[in-house]
């Protein structure tokens, strides 16, 4: 009928080849969606994941070729692990009106990480992500063309700690800070069709973002960090018997994470890029 769901649970568990290398993961899945009219719909996603892996860390050249079982000795000694819990709800509702589909979704996301490397890591993470998508479908200058423009929202809070290594287990507290992630995108994509299999793609986006480290315990300068761009691209798409082919050119832009902009170095300046694409692809018989 109007109602449907899915859900697994998987476990998946390795001893590895290595020393201090064992692995466990518990990982369920699910959804559940309704269709609440022949132009709307909406779906619920739950996702739990609860993680546990040690670290055997790297070896030298003399040490893989007498021992490669081996772990590295200070991963042994400081037990090295990357363990943690994941929980995630997100929606995802889609609307028709008339030739225009709008798609919004929103998601919560909770990580609780234990990191012991150098010094125990604990992070506390709550994500929020929040977007609206309309995409039209209809004709321009008598052809038809297709806009698609959207808006994305995504804010981050994670209390940070580090305590001292003991054995794998929390020593004295070292450092606490609260660390904020703001993330804004907009973008729009509009592809009009010039005839003979001809289709133009021009588009742009622009993402403004902050991060800001709030130490409260630690020799780590507080900091407030904002980053923005646009980026645009163009294309041209030729469609013809089971043959495409395609030429485009896009920016990109990517600002750094906490664990970028803590080293108190040039990876604080966000990465950017312009890619060229050129290609095909199709098929001819068995090919």
């Amino acid at each position: 009928g109007d109602l449907d769901g899915y859900a697994t649970l998987t476990h998946q568990s390795q001893t590895g080849f290595r020393q201090h290398a064992e692995q466990s993961n518990l990982r369920l899945f699910s959804n559940a969606g309704w269709r609440i009219s022949a132009d709307a719909e909406t779906r619920l996603y739950f996702t739990a994941v609860r993680t546990d892996s040690e670290l055997p860390g790297n070896l030298t050249k003399a040490q893989l070729n007498a021992h490669p079982e081996q772990a590295s000795a200070g991963n042994l000694a400081l037990d090295q692990k990357r363990d943690y819990e994941l929980a995630r709800l997100a929606s995802k509702t889609t609307v028709a009106t008339g030739s225009t589909v709008w798609d919004f979704t929103a998601a919560w996301i909770y990580k609780d990480l234990d990191h012991p490397i150098f010094q125990v890591i604990d992070q506390l993470s709550n994500d929020l992500l929040l977007g609206a998508i309309a995409t039209h479908s209809g004709n321009l200058a008598g052809r038809s063309n297709r806009l698609r423009a959207g808006l994305l929202y995504q804010y981050g809070f994670t209390q940070s700690a580090n305590f001292v290594n003991v054995a794998g287990r929390r020593g004295n507290l070292l450092a606490t800070a609260d660390q904020t992630a703001v993330n804004c995108e907009l973008f729009m994509e509009n592809q009009h069709n010039l005839g003979h299999g001809l289709t133009l793609v021009l588009g742009t986006a622009a993402a403004d973002n902050t991060r800001r480290n709030d130490q409260t315990l630690g020799s780590t300068p507080d900091y407030d960090l904002d980053y923005s761009r646009i980026m645009p691209k163009a294309g041209l798409r030729w469609d013809g018997l089971d043959v495409q082919v395609f030429a485009n050119v896009s920016g990109s832009y990517e600002p750094p994470s906490f664990s970028e902009t803590l080293t108190l170095n040039t990876a604080r300046e966000a990465q950017t890029a312009t890619t060229w694409e050129v290609g095909t692809r199709g098929f001819r018989g068995p090919v």
